[in-house]
């Protein structure tokens, strides 16, 4: 069996992170997983002893890069990264149709429109919410993040992340990161958190003011995204007519997943969703 010396996965909330939460668990199944229920804030893991936190090498957490210099050296780190705007959208429509979320009740009382959840500056993960993860400056106060966290974001990206994925090319992407990481069997099944849910963009339409404050808060966002995008091109030409042939493959092979990974999948998100959920 392929053995892993362990995984710290960047999860930007909402960028299909959920889906490849059964990827990871089952490859780094024998690893010491670092969880909310059991570390409640990145403040109190921090706080914990060197020890203790080294234990932890195996991660699918809402962390940014802030904490990684807190985790065992030497682990290999993956993220995504997702088109601003498709994020924003799948935020929103994620709190408003989740009750377990800390501000659905909010929500609905006030039924906030995507507008209004945008300018009330309710939550700043949906303002340059990937610069803030991949920059670390996750905290800093909503509409405050400028050209120096896009560059620290970047900078990061080129130097500290081991390997991303564009969640608009998911198969891509999951390959890419089993021919780095020798993962053994990354067949996974899609989670859409959002799907047969009442409430979703294909009942609403998004108008030009909407679609502004969007952009006006991921202005960054957008920069990283598509510096991001063009270096994945290049990442995927460089691998040839081989990965187009293995891709193809993959996504057959994908389409075949075994009932069994597919049942252990949804185990596994229904118990991730539950922990996580008040977190973000």
């Amino acid at each position: 069996m392929t053995t892993h010396k362990g995984l710290i996965f960047v999860h930007i909330p909402k960028t299909a992170g959920s889906t490849i939460h059964g990827v990871i668990a089952r490859e780094y199944w024998s690893h010491k997983h670092l969880k909310a229920s059991k570390i409640p804030s990145k403040e109190a893991f921090k706080e914990l002893p060197q020890e203790e936190r080294y234990r932890y090498t195996a991660n699918a957490e809402h962390i940014d890069v802030s904490v990684i210099p807190f985790i065992r050296p030497g682990l290999p780190i993956i993220t995504f990264l997702r088109d601003p705007s498709r994020r924003v959208i799948s935020g929103y429509e994620f709190i408003y149709n989740f009750k377990w979320h800390k501000f659905h009740k909010k929500m609905l009382e006030h039924r906030y429109s995507l507008y209004d959840f945008l300018d009330g500056k309710y939550m700043k993960n949906y303002d340059n919410g990937q610069v803030r993860f991949l920059s670390g400056s996750i905290d800093k106060e909503f509409g405050t993040i400028n050209e120096t966290d896009l560059e620290l974001a970047k900078h990061n990206l080129d130097h500290l992340i081991t390997a991303f994925g564009i969640t608009e090319r998911f198969d891509e992407s999951i390959l890419h990161f089993s021919e780095i990481l020798n993962w053994k069997t990354p067949l996974y099944t899609k989670i859409n958190a959002n799907k047969n849910k009442g409430y979703s963009s294909e009942h609403y339409e998004l108008d030009a003011k909407t679609l502004a404050k969007i952009n006006e808060c991921n202005y960054y966002d957008e920069q990283l995204y598509q510096y991001a995008l063009e270096k994945f091109d290049a990442i995927i030409r460089s691998k040839g007519e081989r990965f187009t042939h293995e891709l193809a493959e993959f996504k057959k092979k994908n389409q075949r997943h075994p009932f069994f990974f597919k049942l252990k999948d949804y185990v596994l998100r229904v118990r991730y969703q539950y922990i996580t959920l008040r977190r973000r």
